[in-house]
């Protein structure tokens, strides 16, 4: 979730990475917790063979976490967003650039 605000919805953030930074931090995450979990970063992936098994001691676990994991973070993005007010380069948009050579209009 940290990832993804930071690369995709910060105004800040060169956008053109997003999803490269988004898909390693996938795979990492399934490289590293995978084993421990068995790789469920989805809530219905877990949910569907809990209930077809009816082995429902954990599972308040795999929905309870991401919703507090999420809000957790984007508390912590936003305190640590706004001490970083001014970015130290700011990029311009394609739509930028393309009006300042004077391609579009």
């Amino acid at each position: 979730m940290f990832v993804i605000m930071g690369v995709a919805t910060d105004a800040r953030a060169e956008r053109s990475f997003a999803g490269i930074a988004i898909g390693l931090t996938v795979f990492i995450g399934a490289e590293v917790v995978g084993p421990v979990s068995g790789g469920s970063f989805n809530p219905a992936r877990s949910i569907a063979p809990a209930l077809v098994s009816g082995n429902l001691d954990h599972l308040w676990l795999y929905i309870i976490a991401p919703i507090l994991g999420a809000a957790c973070v984007a508390l912590l993005y936003n305190l640590l967003g706004n001490v970083a007010e001014n970015p130290v380069v700011q990029q311009s948009t394609t739509k930028e650039i393309l009006e300042e050579s004077k391609v579009i209009n």
